[in-house]
């Protein structure tokens, strides 16, 4: 029977920075983080630097090589869930040469074809950079 790991408990400075860390890397702007900061009663200048500091830290992890390799693996978990979407397009479409009476079937064919192309097309752009 093996010992359970005790459970790492993080300070609430160290879940700032992995919520503001991961909002700067979702695109938000740092303007509206530290404006949020300020409402929780930081002061302006304190929450422009902690802002400016974990801007600094994505930026420098998107250039590394192990930021290049979470954007691509990332892209390709997106493609992939635009190419399941395409097959499912593709097997519904077939699937209305058996049922050629159902109203909705080309409907959900044509919305699930189209999404998959967003899909593909939306990942690839969201992570050109």
């Amino acid at each position: 029977m093996s010992k359970a790991e005790p459970k790492k408990v993080q300070s609430q400075e160290e879940i700032l920075w992995d919520q503001t860390v991961r909002l700067l890397s979702h695109g938000i702007e740092p303007q509206r983080i530290s404006a949020e900061l300020v409402q929780q009663k930081w002061t302006a200048e304190a929450a422009g630097e902690f802002v400016e500091q974990a801007r600094k830290y994505v930026e420098e992890f998107k250039a590394s090589p192990e930021g290049k390799a979470e954007r691509r693996r990332r892209m390709l978990v997106e493609m992939q869930v635009g190419i399941l979407w395409l097959g499912g397009g593709i097997l519904l479409a077939m699937l209305m040469q058996f049922w050629p009476r159902s109203e909705m079937l080309p409907f959900i064919a044509g919305f699930a074809l189209i999404y998959g192309l967003y899909e593909i097309y939306a990942s690839r752009k969201r992570h050109a950079s």
